[in-house]
């Protein structure tokens, strides 16, 4: 209701003008009085708040890491510079100009970018400028929140080392679905058809062979008269020739319909619990284990699988069959402590068993497992993410090291040149994240534009009166289609 009276230009003459002086108001008026005095005030109490907000240089309340100074300083020259603020021009000149707070703030951003410049990716200029045009890209070029800066950051720095595991991958394993099969199980969903009564399914192109699949699951789904039907079998035999499978149950002929082949087993987590009975049950590795039969390696001791389950939607026909498939990962322990006693310790067991040169298979797992690490973290920080304990000694051997630095050092140049990695591709990456595409209502689109979907936005003056109304494009939307 408050907004419709603002858009109308209403609130004031409703709020105001209707009740005599010496009326006391209703408790509906009074409110409208509060919510008019709260817009009328809230651009001069924002203004005051970003003055205090960007000339406290004396308190090092710039920001602790290179994005956050960037932010800082985005904002501090907003503040200074803006035809349109609310404080007196010739004042916020001399303020910046003529005390501490210019200076100091020019050192204080200037002395941290040196420091760094060459270490990290988001010390380089041409770093800053993507996380700005991918602001800009999302709708949020005007956007002083650092937070989401970082966030982008983020977005951008796991894009930019994702090329160096891809191909990595691609050196250590001849599985086209390698990294993919580390986190999730494979599944090949084809169209099948049953040509005549028994156990056999004809299927579509499948991506392994398939008598791969053999002693694996399948699922199929089709439309009967009595509606979608669901069924789990597992497969038996397999006739490459024919593209056909054999299940441990007969059909009638004459269906068709949707089927999902579920390779799996491959995961870290189904792998670490083979792995583990192994080394417990096998003599062969008795050297990694302790008196009482526990695991000497440190890193072995405190990795523990974990999965949880959800039901899985059948993409062509929107069913939700009576099945599920498993979310496996694998974790440390309570997660660690995160001292650095601790984070040396795991490093170090985790070098040992890259160099257990005794057990191929473990130190495969132990490769396999750092592939694992950066999937699910991106190469960042965090209590609950591994990648942090993956040691010197492989980002060295491996050509991480130097793959980072040969970026840092592309990216030094402060010219324009191209863009750091694809930023269009990063964006979609995150598409189900609301600060990197936003959603919104279908209603609320203008389909005026032909080549961008273009949104409403609304314009108000000082007392929050909508004065204009103007449209912006948006690459990327989640478009909710219910009001």
């Amino acid at each position: 209701m408050f907004k419709s009276l603002v858009d109308s230009g209403n609130l004031e003459t409703m709020a105001t003008q209707q009740a005599p002086k010496n009326t006391n108001l209703s408790f509906e008026q009074a409110q409208l009085v509060c919510y008019l005095a709260y817009v009328q005030f809230e651009p001069y109490a924002q203004a005051i708040s970003n003055l205090v907000k960007y000339t406290k240089i004396d308190t090092k309340k710039h920001g602790k890491s290179l994005i956050e100074q960037d932010m800082y300083l985005q904002g501090f020259n907003k503040l200074f510079s803006d035809d349109n603020s609310l404080f007196e021009k010739d004042g916020l000149r001399r303020l910046r100009d003529e005390s501490y707070v210019g200076h100091k703030t020019e050192l204080a951003i200037r002395a941290t970018k040196s420091v760094f410049a060459g270490h990290t990716l988001e010390s380089t200029p041409q770093f800053l400028d993507a996380i700005h045009k991918t602001l800009a890209l999302i709708g949020r070029k005007d956007s002083l929140d650092s937070n989401l800066a970082k966030k982008v950051a983020r977005i951008l720095g796991a894009s930019i080392k994702s090329t160096f595991f891809n191909d990595y991958a691609g050196r250590i394993s001849t599985n086209p679905h390698y990294m993919h099969d580390l986190v999730s199980n494979s599944r090949d969903d084809v169209y099948f058809t049953t040509n005549q009564v028994g156990n056999e399914i004809v299927l579509g192109k499948t991506n392994h062979p398939l008598s791969s699949y053999i002693g694996k699951p399948i699922y199929i789904w089709y439309n009967s008269v009595n509606g979608p039907v669901s069924y789990g079998f597992t497969i038996i035999g397999a006739n490459e020739s024919t593209n056909s499978v054999y299940i441990d149950q007969n059909l009638p002929a004459g269906l068709n319909g949707t089927a999902s082949l579920m390779d799996g087993e491959n995961t870290i987590f189904d792998r670490w619990n083979r792995l583990a009975v192994k080394i417990k049950t096998d003599p062969k590795y008795a050297d990694l284990l302790d008196g009482n039969g526990e695991f000497v390696n440190r890193l072995l001791r405190e990795l523990v699988p974990g999965n949880t389950y959800q039901y899985r939607n059948d993409i062509k026909n929107d069913e939700l069959p009576d099945t599920y498939e498993t979310l496996k990962f694998v974790k440390l322990f309570n997660a660690s402590d995160d001292q650095n006693s601790s984070h040396t310790y795991l490093s170090q067991a985790w070098d040992e068993l890259l160099n257990d040169n005794a057990h191929p298979d473990v130190q495969e797992f132990a490769r396999d497992l750092v592939v694992y690490a950066f999937i699910t973290s991106g190469d960042q920080q965090g209590f609950t993410k591994i990648f942090k304990y993956v040691p010197a000694s492989w980002r060295e051997e491996s050509g991480y090291a130097e793959y980072i630095q040969n970026k840092i050092n592309e990216m030094l140049p402060d010219v324009p040149g191209d863009d750091v990695t694809d930023l269009y591709d990063a964006i979609l990456n995150n598409w189900y994240d609301n600060d990197i595409v936003r959603t919104y209502r279908l209603e609320d689109r203008d389909t005026k534009a032909s080549n961008f979907v273009i949104y409403r936005r609304q314009v108000r003056d000082s007392k929050g009166v909508m004065q204009q109304q103007t449209s912006y494009p948006l690459l990327l939307a989640a478009i909710h289609t219910n009001p």
